[in-house]
């Protein structure tokens, strides 16, 4: 979202390719995944997910990060979040691990490995 946000702030066009929102204008809804990825050591750097470690999803106060490397996974919640949703808006850990699915494979990775 900086990056959309700083081309917004800056009256610039967003390209095509670039995910996010503006923080200024666009309206974003509190349920909305944001992910990240967390890179690992350069000498694991192997195929499916080559330098990606760990991928994290947050929707409303839940966190969930799936270790793509060692398919491992642990999840909690925030006590207080900006984003506070209703229960049954807040996805369970099934529904962020095929978020996380999805998101991976929507990017070209390879996510067989990954599908329980």
């Amino acid at each position: 979202d900086i990056p959309a946000t700083l081309l917004d702030y800056m009256g610039l066009p967003r390209p095509d390719w670039m995910d996010g929102s503006s923080l200024i204008s666009d309206e974003i809804p509190d349920d909305r995944p944001i992910f990240s990825i967390i890179a690992g050591s350069p000498k694991k750097v192997v195929a499916p997910f080559f330098q990606i470690k760990t991928v994290q999803a947050v929707v409303c106060q839940q966190w969930y990060q799936l270790n793509v490397q060692e398919k491992r996974s642990r999840s909690g919640a925030f006590d207080d979040s900006s984003s506070m949703c209703e229960a049954d808006q807040v996805p369970t850990d099934e529904e962020l691990h095929e978020m996380i699915i999805q998101y991976l494979d929507q990017h070209g990775y390879e996510v067989d490995s990954l599908v329980p």
